[in-house]
């Protein structure tokens, strides 16, 4: 009966924007689902057990972890009794990761979670959702925080897409006389921001996160060789699926972030993890969390900085909801926990993200999950160089105004170059570490029938980005990719150069660095450790930087100066 039930969370969402329902799924079809259970009653909270490791700077061991915050052996019994009463199988148990994976037909699932399974189409794919909550008996309330169903509804919004990552590479038009396109080799950036040249990252595991797409060894090969270096035994974990049709740019996201890590930290032991998605429309909030646990518990590898080229807007129809975006964030409070420094990029929309509703079609919105408090988020500035390429100044990334022909085979379309995106989130508080940042406060109002109906609304919100570098496509970074070398840009380029300059401060401070954004924020802003150099000029539609403050929500606190970075570290750690 439903008195005897308890509502619990999981991926629900309303049709997408140009989803057709197609009915009930026949009971009969065999389904999948991951349940994500509770940590151990009487286990400290994650939250608390990661403020003590960034206060200690002690990260735990995998060991340590699983010891402390597994799934108990009873509520894992009582799952399993759960799902033999309802005739679905365990099929997986990821101790560490709380996450167990059910298999039976729909019948089964529909009557074990007392919801009735749908089917939608959209862009030719079949996606198994549910839009009601999901119900367990009252015996299971609180053991169950989430339910992730196969196919749930895609990451994706139809008119027009978010920019998932930076777009495919344009074939580029002629060169202006007044406005060459230059690229740089990924190293040259690292000689530019004065990464340690005495550090390679030797000991240190990189990964490189994918949600879709996959890299050419051959590529590869020809990168690192055009280099004059080696090319890595890269490792892969999941499968590395070169994409194709409308996908196909997620190949050059793949390669372009595996180029830059991997050369501007040559010493490291690189692996790339792939979620197994097999494209954009087969994206989810579950893709996510496949990716990331198994980053995290990588006890092979055991990564120390892990850098991703995705994100989405908070709070758009169709994209990231406050729950699921709870449930992602949760992961990188345990990779605190275990001293990983994760790097997500802060967006290429600028500050806005156009809606095409009406006359006001453009929100502020932060990019999520570079807008988790827990990530070093990272924005983008275009470094301005003289003619023997040398630095000259360096402001905002912001060419919003300028647009280009992103080509696909045949096909094309008119974008623009893109801007840093940033801004304050929705679904996270400010941080203290964020609070002598002067981060500006979220308005929200109701404004019905050309009045404003309800007093308008505040919100200390986290703040992005924390730190930038260059992503101009312009003077970009030179990447091979597909057989034929490539302008590299975006977000999606500085996140990877940043993680590579993690690597290289963790073997120069000799420890896994972990969360650092307090230290960041206390080194540049309490300390005057100057460690970040401020970008003082330019704007991403919605924000500017100014001399005058010392975080803006455009690049954050600046971009690196890697080895006054590096002294204030060791010095911090006492090495």
């Amino acid at each position: 009966m439903i008195c005897d039930r308890v509502d619990i969370k999981g991926s629900a969402r309303p049709p997408l924007f140009g989803a057709v329902l197609r009915g009930d799924v026949s009971p009969d079809e065999i389904v999948t689902a991951v349940l994500c259970l509770r940590t151990p009653e009487g286990s400290p909270p994650l939250v608390e057990t990661a403020f003590r490791v960034v206060r200690t700077r002690e990260p735990w061991s995998h060991e340590r972890y699983a010891a402390t915050y597994a799934a108990s052996p009873d509520d894992l019994a009582r799952v399993e009794a759960f799902a033999r009463e309802h005739d679905l199988s365990v099929v997986d148990v990821h101790r560490a990761a709380r996450a167990v994976t059910l298999r039976g037909t729909a019948g089964s699932f529909q009557a074990a979670f007392a919801v009735q399974l749908k089917r939608h189409a959209y862009r030719g794919e079949i996606d198994v959702t549910h839009e009601a909550p999901l119900s367990v008996p009252t015996k299971l309330d609180g053991l169950i925080l989430w339910v992730f169903l196969p196919r749930d509804a895609p990451l994706v919004h139809d008119s027009p897409p978010p920019r998932r990552r930076a777009e495919a590479p344009p074939a580029p038009p002629a060169p202006a006389p007044d406005k060459p396109w230059r690229f740089h080799p990924p190293p040259r950036f690292a000689e530019l921001y004065d990464f340690p040249t005495e550090l390679t990252g030797e000991g240190v595991c990189l990964g490189v996160l994918s949600l879709y797409g996959g890299f050419s060894p051959d590529d590869m090969q020809v990168f690192f060789e055009g280099l004059g270096m080696r090319a890595p035994e890269i490792l892969t974990v999941g499968p590395n699926r070169w994409a194709t049709g409308h996908d196909a740019w997620a190949n050059y996201e793949v390669s372009m972030d595996a180029q830059i890590a991997f050369s501007c930290a040559p010493g490291v032991r690189p692996v790339v993890y792939f979620s197994g998605a097999r494209g954009n429309d087969d994206t989810t909030s579950h893709s996510y969390f496949k990716l990331f646990n198994a980053a995290l518990f990588d006890t092979e590898n055991r990564p120390s900085v892990l850098t991703l080229s995705a994100g989405l807007p908070e709070d758009l129809p169709g994209v990231w909801t406050r729950a699921e975006a709870e449930r992602i964030n949760e992961l990188f409070i345990i990779a605190a926990i275990l001293g990983i420094t994760i790097c997500l990029p802060s967006g290429d929309s600028g500050s806005i993200f156009p809606m095409a509703q009406g006359m006001f079609s453009a929100p502020s919105l932060v990019y999520f999950p570079g807008s988790s408090p827990w990530v070093l988020c990272c924005g983008g500035t275009t470094l301005i160089l003289d003619e023997q390429g040398a630095r000259k100044d360096e402001v905002v990334w912001n060419r919003l105004a300028d647009t280009m022909l992103l080509a696909y085979g045949d096909a094309g379309s008119i974008a623009n170059l893109g801007s840093s995106s940033g801004g304050v989130s929705r679904y996270f508080e400010r941080p203290e570490w964020q609070a002598r940042a002067s981060v500006p406060v979220r308005t929200f109002a109701t404004f019905r029938d050309w009045v404003f109906t309800e007093p308008a609304s505040t919100f200390a919100g986290r703040g992005c980005p924390d730190v930038a570098a260059h992503a101009d496509f312009f003077d970009g970074y030179r990447i091979f990719v597909d057989g034929a070398y490539r302008h590299g840009g975006g977000t999606s380029a500085s996140t990877p150069l940043f993680a590579a300059l993690v690597a290289r401060l963790c073997q120069g401070v000799g420890r896994r660095l972990g969360f650092l954004n307090p230290l960041l924020y206390r080194l540049q802003l309490d300390d005057g450790a100057n460690v970040f150099r401020p970008i003082v000029a330019g704007n991403n539609g919605g924000y500017a930087a100014s001399p005058d403050a010392r975080w803006n929500a455009c690049t954050g606190l600046g971009a690196p100066r890697g080895r006054a970075l590096l002294e204030a570290l060791r010095k911090a750690y006492g090495v």
